[in-house]
């Protein structure tokens, strides 16, 4: 409202009026590039309201330490219920590996001098993460991520019944393509992935009844259970290489 007032205020001196359309100008071309980056990378622009916690295990060799898991917008902490906790800047985390009921955190480490490293760090949850918490913070962290714990009730522009190809057998389920990425949505456990479009390395369609989707840390092979429309496919490549693209040109920044 302040900013409205401004603007009428600069309207009202002759000089003023090219100034304040310029501004105006560039205001909005900056909101709609953030909104953009965001939306690239699979984030929610201007959503800073991540806010979760809830009681975890943090598992070692020889046993576990109770405590509270606490994630928010800017870091990952655990809370012990005896001793000090540990913090992890969203820089920090090299990849995280999340699940309903579990997840295990990879973060950088120095191991003695300057000597940096990663280390990991497995955590069982009390209680099960909201599907939507888990895509926020693979969306924080920047990096690829391996998210097993997909929004199964988020709006998709198409599905796919599909058929995940292993050397076991595999799982059947359902491909989802939303405005954010990619679902694999399966009742098999622990085989449901959520793709960002900025995770997916290449999306290939060898032919109708065949997807293969190979992300930066896994590759999924699918069948699909009817032919996969042509329109379909041009837009899963629109998205994932008119994106990437995109990201070159921006240099790689991620936005928080």
């Amino acid at each position: 409202m302040k900013t409205l007032l401004f603007c009428v205020a600069l309207l009202l001196l002759p000089m003023g009026r090219s100034l304040v359309l310029l501004a105006a100008a560039n205001t909005e071309l900056a909101n709609r590039t953030d909104a953009a980056r965001h939306a690239m990378h699979g984030a929610k622009p201007g959503n800073a309201s991540l806010d979760w916690q809830g009681p975890a295990k943090l598992k070692r060799r020889l046993g576990a330490t109770s405590g509270t898991l606490l994630i928010d917008a800017a870091s990952v902490e655990f809370r012990p219920t005896n001793g000090d906790s540990r913090r992890w800047p969203m820089a920090e985390i090299e990849t995280l590996d999340l699940r309903s009921r579990r997840m295990l955190l990879t973060g950088y480490e120095r191991h003695g001098g300057l000597r940096l490293g990663t280390r990991s760090f497995r955590f069982d949850l009390g209680e099960t993460m909201p599907a939507s918490v888990a895509a926020d913070l693979a969306a924080r962290v920047g990096k690829p991520t391996r998210n097993r714990n997909p929004e199964t009730k988020a709006p998709a522009f198409g599905t796919m019944p599909a058929h995940h190809r292993t050397p076991r057998g595999g799982s059947n389920g359902t491909l989802r393509f939303r405005d954010n990425g990619v679902d694999y949505v399966t009742q098999r456990a622990n085989d449901s992935r959520s793709w960002r479009w900025a995770d997916i390395q290449t999306l290939s369609n060898l032919d109708p009844y065949h997807v293969v989707l190979s992300g930066y840390l896994e590759t999924y092979s699918f069948d699909l259970k009817q032919p996969l429309p042509r329109e379909l496919y041009d837009r899963l490549s629109d998205e994932v290489y008119s994106r990437k693209a995109a990201d070159l040109r921006s240099g790689g920044r991620i936005e928080p």
